[in-house]
Protein backbone atom coordinates (compact mmCIF):
# COMPACT_ATOMS: atom_id res chain seq x y z
CA UNK A 1 0.00 0.00 0.00
CA UNK A 2 1.41 3.70 -0.56
CA UNK A 3 0.75 7.01 -0.05
CA UNK A 4 -0.51 10.35 -1.70
CA UNK A 5 3.57 11.15 -1.83
CA UNK A 6 4.12 7.87 -3.78
CA UNK A 7 1.33 7.97 -6.45
CA UNK A 8 2.09 8.85 -9.76
CA UNK A 9 -0.72 11.11 -10.71
CA UNK A 10 -0.02 10.16 -14.62
CA UNK A 11 -2.04 7.11 -14.39
CA UNK A 12 -5.33 6.00 -12.40
CA UNK A 13 -4.95 5.00 -8.90
CA UNK A 14 -3.71 1.71 -8.13
CA UNK A 15 -5.64 -1.23 -6.64
CA UNK A 16 -4.87 -0.35 -3.06
CA UNK A 17 -3.60 2.97 -0.88
CA UNK A 18 -3.89 3.98 2.55
CA UNK A 19 -4.72 7.40 4.37
CA UNK A 20 -3.55 8.55 7.59
CA UNK A 21 -6.14 10.79 9.46
CA UNK A 22 -5.71 12.29 13.43
CA UNK A 23 -8.88 13.68 15.51
CA UNK A 24 -8.55 15.95 18.09
CA UNK A 25 -10.85 17.75 20.44
CA UNK A 26 -11.15 18.32 24.51
CA UNK A 27 -13.85 15.60 25.06
CA UNK A 28 -12.39 11.99 24.63
CA UNK A 29 -15.87 9.91 24.70
CA UNK A 30 -16.65 11.85 22.14
CA UNK A 31 -13.85 10.76 20.15
CA UNK A 32 -14.21 7.13 20.93
CA UNK A 33 -17.95 7.40 19.99
CA UNK A 34 -16.86 8.87 16.64
CA UNK A 35 -14.14 6.02 16.19
CA UNK A 36 -17.26 3.52 17.08
CA UNK A 37 -19.43 4.42 14.66
CA UNK A 38 -17.42 4.52 11.61
CA UNK A 39 -14.17 2.30 12.43
CA UNK A 40 -13.82 -1.93 10.84
CA UNK A 41 -11.52 -2.25 14.01
CA UNK A 42 -10.03 -0.46 16.77
CA UNK A 43 -6.97 -0.86 19.13
CA UNK A 44 -8.16 -0.85 23.06
CA UNK A 45 -8.29 2.61 24.48
CA UNK A 46 -6.32 1.38 27.28
CA UNK A 47 -3.29 2.69 24.45
CA UNK A 48 -4.18 6.07 24.85
CA UNK A 49 -3.94 6.64 28.51
CA UNK A 50 -0.59 5.05 28.08
CA UNK A 51 1.18 6.81 24.97
CA UNK A 52 -1.67 9.27 24.31
CA UNK A 53 -2.74 7.81 21.04
CA UNK A 54 -5.33 4.82 19.86
CA UNK A 55 -5.53 3.56 16.35
CA UNK A 56 -8.89 2.50 13.93
CA UNK A 57 -8.69 0.84 10.82
CA UNK A 58 -11.60 1.93 8.03
CA UNK A 59 -11.62 -0.02 5.20
CA UNK A 60 -13.55 1.74 2.17
CA UNK A 61 -14.34 0.44 -1.11
CA UNK A 62 -14.26 3.44 -4.10
CA UNK A 63 -15.19 1.83 -7.41
CA UNK A 64 -18.78 2.92 -7.75
CA UNK A 65 -18.02 6.27 -5.88
CA UNK A 66 -14.96 7.56 -7.87
CA UNK A 67 -14.04 7.45 -11.35
CA UNK A 68 -11.03 5.93 -10.53
CA UNK A 69 -10.46 2.45 -11.36
CA UNK A 70 -11.43 0.34 -8.74
CA UNK A 71 -9.48 0.67 -5.78
CA UNK A 72 -9.40 -0.56 -1.61
CA UNK A 73 -8.69 2.47 0.63
CA UNK A 74 -6.84 2.06 3.43
CA UNK A 75 -7.80 4.98 6.49
CA UNK A 76 -5.50 4.83 9.68
CA UNK A 77 -7.41 7.01 12.03
CA UNK A 78 -5.21 8.12 14.97
CA UNK A 79 -7.29 9.50 18.21
CA UNK A 80 -4.85 11.71 20.14
CA UNK A 81 -5.76 12.53 23.90
CA UNK A 82 -5.56 16.22 24.05
CA UNK A 83 -4.97 16.67 27.91
CA UNK A 84 -2.10 18.43 28.87
CA UNK A 85 -0.43 14.85 29.78
CA UNK A 86 0.21 14.06 26.30
CA UNK A 87 0.76 17.58 24.45
CA UNK A 88 4.06 17.89 24.27
CA UNK A 89 3.96 14.10 22.51
CA UNK A 90 0.76 15.23 20.28
CA UNK A 91 2.26 16.77 17.29
CA UNK A 92 4.35 13.93 16.75
CA UNK A 93 1.60 11.76 16.26
CA UNK A 94 0.70 14.46 13.07
CA UNK A 95 3.48 13.14 10.29
CA UNK A 96 1.62 11.91 7.38
CA UNK A 97 -1.44 12.77 8.10
CA UNK A 98 -3.76 13.86 5.12
CA UNK A 99 -6.89 15.00 7.35
CA UNK A 100 -7.05 16.36 10.98
CA UNK A 101 -10.19 16.31 12.33
CA UNK A 102 -11.55 17.97 15.69
CA UNK A 103 -14.06 17.20 17.80
CA UNK A 104 -16.20 19.97 19.27
CA UNK A 105 -19.59 21.22 21.22
CA UNK A 106 -21.30 23.92 21.49
CA UNK A 107 -19.28 24.47 25.18
CA UNK A 108 -15.80 24.11 23.49
CA UNK A 109 -16.30 26.35 20.09
CA UNK A 110 -13.26 29.13 22.02
CA UNK A 111 -10.81 26.27 21.21
CA UNK A 112 -11.66 25.94 17.58
CA UNK A 113 -9.03 28.63 16.30
CA UNK A 114 -6.00 27.37 18.83
CA UNK A 115 -6.57 24.01 17.05
CA UNK A 116 -6.91 25.21 13.75
CA UNK A 117 -3.69 27.48 14.31
CA UNK A 118 -1.94 24.73 16.01
CA UNK A 119 -2.63 22.17 12.96
CA UNK A 120 -1.64 24.61 10.73
CA UNK A 121 1.95 25.73 12.52
CA UNK A 122 2.96 22.13 12.33
CA UNK A 123 1.62 20.46 9.12
CA UNK A 124 2.86 21.48 5.80
CA UNK A 125 -0.84 21.06 3.88
CA UNK A 126 -3.52 19.56 5.62
CA UNK A 127 -7.30 19.14 5.50
CA UNK A 128 -9.27 20.53 8.33
CA UNK A 129 -12.61 19.43 9.48
CA UNK A 130 -13.76 20.85 12.40
CA UNK A 131 -16.76 18.75 13.96
CA UNK A 132 -19.37 20.21 15.90
CA UNK A 133 -22.10 18.53 17.52
CA UNK A 134 -25.28 20.38 18.53
CA UNK A 135 -28.51 19.77 20.50
CA UNK A 136 -32.02 20.71 19.35
CA UNK A 137 -33.10 21.46 15.95
CA UNK A 138 -30.21 23.05 14.18
CA UNK A 139 -26.79 24.87 15.52
CA UNK A 140 -27.59 28.71 16.57
CA UNK A 141 -24.00 30.72 16.49
CA UNK A 142 -24.82 32.94 19.54
CA UNK A 143 -21.64 33.81 20.20
CA UNK A 144 -20.77 34.89 15.96
CA UNK A 145 -17.28 32.31 16.42
CA UNK A 146 -17.66 30.79 12.78
CA UNK A 147 -18.12 34.83 11.40
CA UNK A 148 -15.09 35.42 12.32
CA UNK A 149 -12.27 36.42 9.74
CA UNK A 150 -10.55 32.96 10.67
CA UNK A 151 -13.02 30.75 9.21
CA UNK A 152 -14.03 32.72 6.47
CA UNK A 153 -12.07 30.28 4.24
CA UNK A 154 -14.23 26.79 5.92
CA UNK A 155 -16.75 25.19 4.17
CA UNK A 156 -20.14 24.88 6.24
CA UNK A 157 -21.87 21.71 5.93
CA UNK A 158 -24.57 20.19 7.75
CA UNK A 159 -24.38 16.54 8.20
CA UNK A 160 -26.40 13.74 9.37
CA UNK A 161 -24.07 11.06 9.65
CA UNK A 162 -20.54 10.79 11.05
CA UNK A 163 -19.60 9.12 7.92
CA UNK A 164 -19.95 12.20 5.55
CA UNK A 165 -16.73 13.84 6.91
CA UNK A 166 -14.95 10.71 6.18
CA UNK A 167 -16.65 11.29 2.29
CA UNK A 168 -15.13 14.76 2.66
CA UNK A 169 -11.56 13.76 3.28
CA UNK A 170 -11.42 11.02 0.46
CA UNK A 171 -12.83 13.64 -2.15
CA UNK A 172 -10.47 16.15 -0.95
CA UNK A 173 -7.48 13.13 -1.60
CA UNK A 174 -8.46 12.50 -4.74
CA UNK A 175 -8.25 16.00 -5.67
CA UNK A 176 -4.65 16.62 -4.67
CA UNK A 177 -4.17 13.37 -6.48
CA UNK A 178 -6.00 14.60 -10.04
CA UNK A 179 -4.62 18.00 -9.33
CA UNK A 180 -0.83 17.20 -8.35
CA UNK A 181 -0.99 19.82 -5.52
CA UNK A 182 0.01 19.40 -2.47
CA UNK A 183 -3.10 22.48 -0.71
CA UNK A 184 -5.19 23.03 2.10
CA UNK A 185 -8.96 22.10 2.55
CA UNK A 186 -11.27 23.39 5.27
CA UNK A 187 -15.09 22.64 6.29
CA UNK A 188 -17.10 22.83 9.41
CA UNK A 189 -19.41 19.81 10.14
CA UNK A 190 -22.50 20.55 11.81
CA UNK A 191 -23.45 17.35 13.15
CA UNK A 192 -26.24 16.37 15.40
CA UNK A 193 -25.29 15.37 18.84
CA UNK A 194 -27.98 12.35 18.69
CA UNK A 195 -26.17 10.96 15.52
CA UNK A 196 -22.95 10.50 16.82
CA UNK A 197 -24.41 9.20 20.66
CA UNK A 198 -27.55 8.01 20.16
CA UNK A 199 -29.99 8.02 23.33
CA UNK A 200 -27.28 7.41 25.69
CA UNK A 201 -26.70 9.59 28.50
CA UNK A 202 -23.51 11.17 28.47
CA UNK A 203 -21.71 13.57 30.68
CA UNK A 204 -19.05 15.33 29.15
CA UNK A 205 -15.65 15.73 30.71
CA UNK A 206 -13.38 18.32 28.93
CA UNK A 207 -9.82 19.30 28.81
CA UNK A 208 -8.73 22.70 28.54
CA UNK A 209 -6.56 23.32 25.17
CA UNK A 210 -3.18 22.13 26.15
CA UNK A 211 -0.69 23.99 23.67
CA UNK A 212 2.10 21.90 22.61
CA UNK A 213 5.66 22.37 22.85
CA UNK A 214 6.89 24.35 20.46
CA UNK A 215 10.58 22.82 19.58
CA UNK A 216 10.43 19.20 20.53
CA UNK A 217 13.69 19.12 18.30
CA UNK A 218 15.39 22.10 17.84
CA UNK A 219 17.14 21.12 15.21
CA UNK A 220 14.82 19.38 13.60
CA UNK A 221 12.12 21.10 13.51
CA UNK A 222 8.38 19.56 12.60
CA UNK A 223 6.78 23.14 11.08
CA UNK A 224 4.89 24.30 8.25
CA UNK A 225 7.20 26.22 5.53
CA UNK A 226 7.41 29.24 4.19
CA UNK A 227 7.09 28.33 0.84
CA UNK A 228 7.17 32.07 -0.86
CA UNK A 229 10.78 32.92 1.05
CA UNK A 230 11.96 29.84 0.13
CA UNK A 231 10.72 30.13 -3.16
CA UNK A 232 12.01 33.12 -3.55
CA UNK A 233 15.77 32.61 -2.18
CA UNK A 234 15.97 29.19 -4.38
CA UNK A 235 15.10 30.93 -7.45
CA UNK A 236 18.10 34.14 -6.36
CA UNK A 237 20.29 31.08 -6.00
CA UNK A 238 19.39 29.59 -9.56
CA UNK A 239 18.01 26.16 -8.58
CA UNK A 240 15.41 25.03 -10.84
CA UNK A 241 12.08 25.00 -9.46
CA UNK A 242 9.14 22.31 -10.65
CA UNK A 243 5.58 22.80 -9.41
CA UNK A 244 6.91 22.75 -5.66
CA UNK A 245 10.11 20.55 -6.35
CA UNK A 246 13.70 21.53 -6.78
CA UNK A 247 15.08 18.90 -8.90
CA UNK A 248 19.04 18.09 -8.16
CA UNK A 249 20.63 15.48 -10.32
CA UNK A 250 24.11 14.77 -9.21
CA UNK A 251 26.41 11.38 -9.48
CA UNK A 252 24.27 9.62 -7.80
CA UNK A 253 21.09 9.95 -9.22
CA UNK A 254 18.38 12.29 -9.14
CA UNK A 255 16.65 14.47 -5.55
CA UNK A 256 13.36 15.71 -5.36
CA UNK A 257 13.10 18.43 -2.64
CA UNK A 258 9.80 19.35 -1.33
CA UNK A 259 10.00 23.25 -0.03
CA UNK A 260 6.38 22.43 1.29
CA UNK A 261 7.15 19.46 3.47
CA UNK A 262 10.86 19.80 3.30
CA UNK A 263 11.70 15.85 2.25
CA UNK A 264 13.80 14.63 0.17
CA UNK A 265 12.82 11.89 -2.48
CA UNK A 266 15.65 9.76 -4.16
CA UNK A 267 15.66 7.67 -7.76
CA UNK A 268 19.19 5.68 -8.09
CA UNK A 269 20.86 6.92 -11.16
CA UNK A 270 20.59 3.41 -13.03
CA UNK A 271 17.14 3.64 -12.50
CA UNK A 272 16.75 7.16 -14.71
CA UNK A 273 17.04 5.16 -17.96
CA UNK A 274 15.98 1.96 -17.13
CA UNK A 275 13.62 0.26 -19.28
CA UNK A 276 12.40 -2.04 -16.14
CA UNK A 277 8.80 -0.68 -14.50
CA UNK A 278 10.38 -1.11 -10.92
CA UNK A 279 11.23 2.24 -10.15
CA UNK A 280 13.97 3.32 -7.07
CA UNK A 281 12.40 6.03 -5.46
CA UNK A 282 12.14 5.81 -2.31
CA UNK A 283 12.58 8.76 0.98
CA UNK A 284 15.98 9.27 2.48
CA UNK A 285 16.30 10.75 6.16
CA UNK A 286 18.35 14.20 5.92
CA UNK A 287 19.11 15.66 9.32
CA UNK A 288 20.67 18.25 10.94
CA UNK A 289 23.77 17.82 13.17
CA UNK A 290 24.43 21.87 14.66
CA UNK A 291 21.84 25.50 14.54
CA UNK A 292 21.69 27.37 11.62
CA UNK A 293 21.50 31.11 11.61
CA UNK A 294 19.49 33.64 9.61
CA UNK A 295 18.93 37.40 10.16
CA UNK A 296 16.07 37.07 7.84
CA UNK A 297 12.80 36.32 10.13
CA UNK A 298 11.30 34.51 7.38
CA UNK A 299 13.70 31.94 7.27
CA UNK A 300 13.97 30.00 10.17
CA UNK A 301 15.74 26.81 11.00
CA UNK A 302 13.10 24.75 9.14
CA UNK A 303 14.00 27.05 6.02
CA UNK A 304 17.78 26.39 6.51
CA UNK A 305 17.53 22.76 7.11
CA UNK A 306 15.85 22.14 3.73
CA UNK A 307 18.66 24.92 1.82
CA UNK A 308 21.16 23.24 3.83
CA UNK A 309 19.88 19.86 2.29
CA UNK A 310 19.48 21.51 -1.45
CA UNK A 311 23.22 22.57 -1.20
CA UNK A 312 24.89 19.25 -0.28
CA UNK A 313 22.90 17.58 -2.46
CA UNK A 314 23.81 19.60 -5.48
CA UNK A 315 27.38 19.62 -4.10
CA UNK A 316 27.52 16.04 -3.62
CA UNK A 317 28.79 16.57 0.00
CA UNK A 318 26.36 14.23 1.05
CA UNK A 319 27.16 13.15 5.44
CA UNK A 320 27.64 9.38 5.83
CA UNK A 321 23.67 8.64 7.33
CA UNK A 322 22.37 10.23 3.73
CA UNK A 323 25.32 8.31 1.88
CA UNK A 324 24.66 4.78 3.22
CA UNK A 325 20.80 5.33 2.26
CA UNK A 326 21.82 6.24 -1.12
CA UNK A 327 24.39 3.43 -1.56
CA UNK A 328 21.45 1.11 -0.30
CA UNK A 329 18.80 1.74 -2.81
CA UNK A 330 22.00 1.64 -5.97
CA UNK A 331 21.28 -2.19 -5.12
CA UNK A 332 18.94 -3.37 -8.10
CA UNK A 333 16.23 -5.23 -6.79
CA UNK A 334 15.96 -7.25 -10.09
CA UNK A 335 19.51 -8.24 -10.70
CA UNK A 336 19.68 -9.36 -6.77
CA UNK A 337 17.21 -11.58 -7.58
CA UNK A 338 18.73 -12.69 -11.00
Amino acid sequence: MISLNQISTKSQLPGEYKLKMAILGPEENFKTAFRNRIATGSLSNHNKSIIGVTLSGIKIETSKSTPYAATNIYVSLWDLDCSSRFSMFRVQYYRGSETILVLLDENTLNQAELYYNEILHYNPSISIGLIVLYEGEGFDDTSNIFRESTFQRFEKIYIKQPQETIDWALQKFHQKIKNNVREDSFAIFFLPKSALLGKNPLVAEYHDYACPIDHFDDLNPQRRLNFSHLERLITKLGFPIRGDLVIITNKYGEFNVSLREGNTQFTPKKCLSCKQKCLQQEYICIVASSRGFSSNPGITQAELLVLSKILALQDEALPDHVLKQVLRLEKCPLRTKR
